[in-house]
């Protein structure tokens, strides 16, 4: 069934602000131990022990440090260029494209701030720094 202009532009409204199509989840060595180390699913993870890798896979992150350093420079904090941090799997930028999210908020919560782009930059952990919780 064709759908009209008005149609398809709602839909790819809904794919562009859809935090399933956005972000994906890792789950390595690392994040199972952390799962398992944690609290039981039917308790209060207070103290974010576990956690999986949330990944950003949108258009708005760049993937390499030579695709950052082509962005135009800003000083607002949060920008991909702001800052030298300690590396992190080769690294420095602020954001290098993934955060640990604790599993007790993971959804709805942390999927519902990420509806906008922008919460992304707002609520980032840096891996080295700890772990998101909701």
């Amino acid at each position: 069934m064709p759908t009209s202009p008005d149609q398809q532009h709602k839909l790819q409204g809904l794919l562009y602000e859809n935090p399933r199509y956005k972000y994906c989840i890792r789950v390595d060595a690392e994040v199972m131990q952390s799962v398992l180390n944690g609290p039981p699913p039917t308790e209060l993870d207070l103290l974010a022990v576990s956690y999986v890798h949330l990944i950003r896979a949108d258009y708005s992150w760049c993937a390499s440090e030579e695709e950052c350093a082509q962005l135009p420079a800003t000083s607002v904090e949060g920008d991909h260029r702001y800052g030298c941090e300690p590396e992190t799997e080769g690294r420095t930028t602020c954001d290098v494209g993934w955060m640990k999210v604790s599993v007790d908020g993971l959804v709805p919560d942390v999927y519902e701030l990420l509806v906008k782009d922008q919460m992304w930059d707002v609520f980032y952990v840096r891996p080295n720094e700890g772990v998101m919780q909701r």
